[in-house]
């Protein structure tokens, strides 16, 4: 046989057993949960829905985490009472499916532009702010196994940085093997678990923003009682048609019982307010401007004895007090 002829024969029997190599190799590669979780990620940064729903079953998914998205929607509003919960939670299982309609448009608006337009999901847009699902990042992905007891399904360990848990979580993603043996991801084991962790650490830092913001109320409660019986004994011991009896109780109303509620905002402001006691955070420093208002024009009247000024402070100082009756009830909700 002649040598070049033979030399090539050798050079395509090489050529033909590293394609078919390559082939098998990259066969190989195609059917493995990792490449599976590739392609999802890069679906996702390339906006490419149709490739995204090849490898994810989101219908099952949401299907499968519903019970956790809705317990993560209720149980994060702590002006809830237990009651209106429980009906809150029959009736969302009522809308189930449109409800799974709206989520799935949202996350189709997210893959397909990295927006889920607000605008146009705002109920989705706020369930995902009550389970925290708005505040995770994707952090990458752990270790892949497939299932020793079943080949054709795998557990992959995404890594999920939340701020409220303040360290990484990991969700175990759970994908199937179909006939043609590609993976697919079909639902989120411990959803439910991520959500629940999430709740308690909401609740605990709502728990010590009302012990924090109560103790500073009850101290200065004492303060302003003191100040105020203060200013009683000192009229009724007195004359205001006196002037060292009026500059008397200008003084208690401005250096004590102002000075006091300036205080107290002070303290409240500094605190940590989490987003569900927000409502309560600006009903207790709307109380403080507004006693401080009344403080500030009881001592002005003390000057210009102008029954307009005094039938303002006293307004100020009714206000206030609905106000805290208000938020008594308010922050006794959030307690339960």
């Amino acid at each position: 046989m002649d040598k070049k002829l033979k030399a090539g024969i050798i050079a395509g029997v090489i050529v033909l057993i590293a394609a078919i190599w390559c082939w098998y190799h990259f066969v190989s590669e195609t059917k493995t949960p990792e490449y599976a979780l590739d392609i999802v990620e890069n679906s996702i940064k390339k906006h490419d829905k149709e490739t995204f729903y090849q490898y994810v079953d989101l219908q099952v998914i949401l299907e499968t985490s519903y019970e956790g998205i809705i317990d993560g929607m209720t149980y994060s509003d702590k002006a809830m009472s237990p009651e209106m919960r429980d009906s809150v939670k029959s009736f969302t299982e009522m809308l189930r499916s449109p409800m799974l309609l709206s989520l799935q448009a949202a996350i189709d608006s997210y893959v397909e532009t990295g927006d889920f337009h607000e605008e146009d999901n705002a109920g989705v847009s706020e369930l995902l702010r009550r389970t925290g699902m708005d505040k995770s990042v994707f952090r990458g992905v752990g270790e892949v196994e497939i299932n020793p007891k079943n080949e054709d399904e795998a557990v992959a360990d995404i890594l999920i940085y939340h701020p409220d848990l303040e360290r990484e979580y990991t969700l175990k993603f759970i994908l199937k093997r179909g006939d043609s043996g590609q993976w697919k991801i079909v639902r989120v084991e411990n959803f439910h678990d991520f959500i629940t962790q999430i709740n308690r650490v909401r609740r605990k830092k709502l728990d010590d923003y009302l012990e924090k913001s109560a103790e500073i109320n009850i101290r200065h409660d004492k303060a302003a009682k003191t100040a105020e019986q203060k200013y009683k004994t000192s009229a009724s011991a007195g004359s205001l048609a006196k002037e060292d009896t009026r500059l008397k109780l200008r003084d208690i109303m401005t250096d004590e019982l102002k000075k006091d509620w300036e205080l107290r905002k002070e303290e409240l402001s500094n605190l940590t307010v989490p987003k569900d006691a927000v409502t309560l955070q600006n009903l207790y420093l709307k109380i403080c401007d507004l006693e401080i208002a009344y403080a500030e024009g009881y001592a002005k009247w003390m000057d210009d004895k102008n029954a307009y000024t005094v039938k303002t402070a006293e307004e100020n100082h009714k206000q206030a007090q609905t106000l805290k009756a208000e938020a008594a009830n308010l922050a006794h909700r959030m307690a339960e």
